[in-house]
């Protein structure tokens, strides 16, 4: 199984505010090398982009996300992959481990 590399990638997702459309920015300039067989861990405060950064990993965000930069297995661009090879690539037990709320 190749390296998953994040090469300067920005996530933003397009808003509707007051009649007028926006960009939201949720990911800025990510470089980022994880080597086959590591596990890691996203850590920031609420908001910051960890959910969305991993979701752009298995291709599960929102239509209204717009990905620049390059996401790649290997030498191949996750963008370009089917979803069969995307699947495939992820193994069998992709995992996101939502936090819950801090407080009682």
């Amino acid at each position: 199984m190749p390296n998953l590399k994040f090469e300067n990638v920005r996530i933003s997702y397009s808003t509707h505010e007051q009649g007028e459309r926006g960009r939201v920015e949720a990911v800025r300039g990510v470089n980022l090398d994880v080597p086959v067989g590591s596990t890691i861990g996203l850590a920031g405060a609420s908001g910051c982009g960890k959910s969305t950064l991993a979701m752009s990993v298995l291709r599960l965000l929102p239509p209204n996300a717009k990905i620049e930069g390059r996401i790649m297995l290997g030498d191949e661009s996750i963008a370009e992959m089917s979803w069969g090879v995307c699947v495939q690539f992820a193994g069998p037990k992709p995992q996101l481990c939502f936090k819950g709320r801090c407080t009682p």
